[in-house]
């Protein structure tokens, strides 16, 4: 049951690609009580489901900031943020780096990485 539990949380998030979803929400849909979720789901995988949440958004916002063009402006609007501000901070609270700074950092590693493999090539 409670791996089932587990199972179900971790598909609903993921279906979101990446957009706003709520432990309630989650509660709701799945048909248990919030308390019952967030405890279950915690003991089980050692997150809370905010965390888990989180974690799923970030990694989709830098797969986005790093593989697509959109601007950030865009990706924050792709993933529900009505705040390219409120987007930056909730980004750079989770990664310690704001996008902007991702982002070049990303196209440094690709530089690099490609410079390297060429060297290597030669």
């Amino acid at each position: 049951m409670s791996a089932l539990l587990v199972k179900q949380v971790t598909e609903k998030v993921l279906a979101r690609d990446g957009c706003a979803v709520t432990v309630n929400g989650l509660a709701e849909e799945l048909s248990y009580m919030r308390s019952h979720l967030s405890k279950k789901f915690k003991d089980i995988t050692g997150k809370n489901g905010k965390t888990y949440i989180d974690e799923v958004r970030v990694q989709k916002i830098e797969q986005l900031l790093r593989y697509s063009e959109h601007s950030i402006s865009e990706v924050a609007a792709e993933l529900g943020f009505n705040d390219t501000f409120l987007f930056s901070r909730f980004f750079k609270k989770h990664t310690g780096t704001s996008p902007k700074q991702f982002i070049r950092e990303a196209a440094t590693f690709v530089t690099d990485s490609t410079r390297k493999s060429t060297d290597v090539a030669e």
